[in-house]
């Protein structure tokens, strides 16, 4: 136990150093959504975003499920897009999903989840990483291998 408690630490050390990277990142990709959105017309309620924070980061990585927290979990930057209705969620995916190289694998509707006929929690969520395109251009090749939530 000693060396796994060891190991967290040096994880947890990892993350406080490379969190402002996620910030801007977060940061960076709620702006090309931002700006995407707002030129296609499309009405939605918020765009945010955040770099996971450190204490939830320690939770998350403690957990026995993550051999490799740094490889393994996905969501160190997160943006949420809020919408109005369940046709803009529609909407916005379209127009997101291009723009960046999304992971099927790691990658959720929970809508499908709820049914039709409930009240509840809908979200589809997309585990991405910038484009090769983008990452080509200076001021995003620093983000090269990281991958972000919508």
């Amino acid at each position: 136990m000693e060396n796994r408690e060891k190991n967290i630490d040096e994880i947890i050390k990892w993350y406080v150093n490379v969190r402002p990277t996620y910030k801007n990142l977060a940061s960076k990709v709620e702006s090309i959504i931002r700006e995407v959105l707002n030129s296609s017309g499309i009405s939605y309620y918020t765009v945010s975003s955040r770099a996971k924070d450190i204490e939830s980061f320690s939770k998350k990585a403690s957990k026995e499920k993550y051999k490799n927290p740094k490889k393994e979990i996905k969501d160190m930057a997160g943006i949420r897009i809020i919408t109005f209705v369940k046709s803009e969620v529609l909407q916005c995916c379209d127009i997101i999903k291009p723009l960046f190289d999304i992971d099927p694998d790691h990658s959720v509707d929970k809508t499908k989840e709820l049914g039709n006929d409930k009240v509840g929690y809908r979200s589809i969520h997309y585990v991405a990483k910038l484009t090769d395109e983008r990452l080509g251009l200076p001021e995003y090749s620093v983000f090269k291998e990281l991958t972000f939530e919508i």
